[in-house]
């Protein structure tokens, strides 16, 4: 009988202890500081005064989705945090929780569980879960058809929270409908309002005379603005219309240098045009600079100190 009695009691205690293992598997924020040490980004979010517990856990959760500093993403510890802070309503936790389950991010790739989170995440008042739900219905990675008609409506509701991403996602959209006069209409209000990718692909309905006619100096005018907001492919296809003199005269000095931005911005197929490039290029230390006042060519001169000018000025010195 005693024997029975220790035995159940072993049983029921593995069971507690393993739920309870489960349940402690990280580290709550205070140990999270500890662990870390003073100076860490964790106890930086620890020590915040004006943040509530659920605001601390989502950024906790933030941190180790994207990583930071010396922090590696985790994916798990991401999770844990932004299910913690998702049982306060947190908004941004419930919709972080809906993109690891859109994007796969440590979990399986799942329809169902993005939806369900992105909805939750709207109602509680995000205002990145309706374009997620566009998103997420415009998307063919689920092994289903977009839904191209939710999709427009989550991005018309979008507008009023970012009018930029909203008309941005529409223009892919209809992109996506073979639309090319609805593409390139919300293309344009998108650009306007400062979207890098719109503004590419502005350069690239220009430059490819897709709806409109072509038109490589609005072409060469939008790449700029896009690359002013650090898109890479407007800087590789600047690049290239300097590299072919296609709409504008052919430098490769400029091409190079346009290259060297893109792959700077982390376009690694730059990196071929370069080496292709090497032998024809004579000023190989010519560089584009970026400042709030737009784009600037650095020219390293022999007979000169390096010299800063606009594109326009470069042009007009060289010939």
């Amino acid at each position: 009988m005693l024997k029975k009695k220790l035995l159940v009691s072993l049983v029921i205690c593995i069971s507690a202890c393993t739920n309870l293992k489960k349940q402690d598997r990280f580290p709550t924020l205070e140990e999270e500081c500890k662990l870390a040490g003073s100076s860490s980004k964790q106890c930086e979010i620890f020590n915040l005064k004006d943040l509530s517990l659920d605001e601390k856990e989502n950024l906790m959760g933030w941190v180790y989705l994207n990583g930071l500093d010396n922090i590696k993403p985790n994916y798990d510890k991401a999770y844990y945090w932004f299910e913690k802070a998702a049982k306060s309503h947190n908004h941004e936790a419930i919709n972080s929780l809906g993109m690891i389950y859109f994007a796969g991010l440590g979990k399986d790739k799942g329809f169902q569980k993005a939806e369900e989170y992105f909805l939750e995440a709207n109602k509680y008042g995000s205002k990145d879960a309706k374009l997620n739900l566009a998103e997420l219905y415009r998307s063919k990675d689920f092994g289903r058809a977009p839904d191209f008609e939710k999709a427009e409506s989550w991005y018309l509701l979008g507008v009023q929270d970012n009018p930029s991403r909203a008309y941005e996602g529409l223009s892919k959209m209809y992109v996506d409908q073979e639309n090319y006069e609805k593409a390139f209409s919300f293309s344009e209000k998108a650009a306007e309002l400062g979207n890098p990718e719109a503004q590419y692909n502005l350069g690239v309905f220009f430059e490819q005379g897709v709806y409109v006619k072509n038109d490589k100096m609005q072409a060469e005018y939008w790449y700029e603005k896009a690359i002013e907001n650090r898109e890479p492919r407007a800087a590789y296809n600047l690049a290239s219309l300097y590299e072919k003199g296609d709409g504008v005269e052919q430098d490769f000095n400029l091409a190079y240098a346009y290259y060297t931005l893109a792959k700077e911005l982390g376009l690694d197929v730059a990196q071929k045009k370069l080496v292709e490039l090497d032998s024809k290029v004579t000023k190989e230390n010519i560089r584009i600079l970026k400042d709030e006042g737009g784009i600037q060519i650095v020219v390293d001169d022999p007979n000169s100190k390096w010299e800063i000018m606009d594109e326009e000025d470069y042009l007009k010195k060289k010939n």
